[in-house]
């Protein structure tokens, strides 16, 4: 009797269930072994019940999503043609990139595209961003203005880089 009570507490230790039914732990995740993990959130999810809560960066709620087939999108490029410069002598401050945007030489028609750039400082860090769209037909190419979002930090920036074109539907 002795040894079935003990091994019986060994097999509960091992599978995570303390006996406050479901396999619920006291926090910092736990509970019974399965395919939904908690990740460091304070509870687990179980298929039929949610305790805790899922709180902190990285947590998984133990529902499924799955993910979107990639549809075939068209692709296109940017390269900075010219910066942000503050205003020098008689010559005014430019508070937009210019971006000379090529579109992708295997679509069909035309395409709404979407560009971010990234105005940088002195230690590479982001001073400030902004977007800006354009409409392209296969493998055409166009400058495009791509103003900052806070002019303010203009004497910040020493470079512009695009960060991102993607289409935009």
């Amino acid at each position: 009797m002795r040894f079935t009570a003990v091994l019986a507490g060994v097999v509960l230790a091992l599978t995570g269930f303390s006996g406050h039914g479901h396999g619920k732990s006291g926090g910092g995740g736990g509970g019974c072994s399965n395919s939904h993990k908690s990740n460091g959130s304070s509870g687990y999810h179980h298929d039929d019940d949610n305790y805790g809560s899922s709180g902190g960066s990285g947590s998984n709620s133990g529902s499924y999503t799955p993910s979107p087939t990639p549809s075939p999108s068209a692709t296109a490029t940017g390269t900075v043609v010219t910066c942000v410069s503050p205003a020098k002598g008689k010559r005014p401050a430019v508070t937009a990139a210019t971006v000379r945007v090529t579109g992708d030489p295997l679509a069909t028609g035309s395409h709404r595209y979407r560009l971010e750039v990234a105005f940088l400082g002195a230690a590479d860090e982001t001073v400030d961003t902004g977007s800006a769209f354009v409409t392209l037909d296969a493998g055409a190419a166009q400058s495009v203005q791509v103003p900052m979002a806070l002019t303010s930090r203009l004497d910040k920036v020493k470079e512009c880089r695009v960060v991102k074109v993607m289409e935009w539907s």
